[in-house]
């Protein structure tokens, strides 16, 4: 099911002007090739790649939005059924 995100603050890139970004479900591949990306940088690849919203247009969110949106991010990170312990074999 994908997750909406109203802008507190709309993003104008040209002509275009976005109120809300839809965030597809969190999957393996969103996460691939994240080396040498940390905080923001990691946080807006991974919101372009669920959202299909280019990077150059999320650069131009407030820094309240990238709360938000890190906030959806974090979301999809802590969902899920937790797992038993790791089993080691001797």
């Amino acid at each position: 099911m994908d997750t909406i995100y109203e802008l507190k603050e709309p993003i104008k890139f040209g002509s275009e002007e976005i109120s809300r970004l839809v965030f597809k479900p969190l999957k393996a591949k969103h996460l691939r090739n994240l080396k040498g990306k940390e905080g923001f940088d990691e946080t807006l690849v991974i919101a372009s790649r669920l959202t299909g919203v280019s990077e150059d247009i999320l650069d131009e969110m407030g820094i309240e939005d990238v709360r938000g949106v890190a906030q959806v991010i974090q979301s999809f990170l802590k969902s899920g059924h937790e797992t038993g312990p790791a089993i080691t074999q001797p």
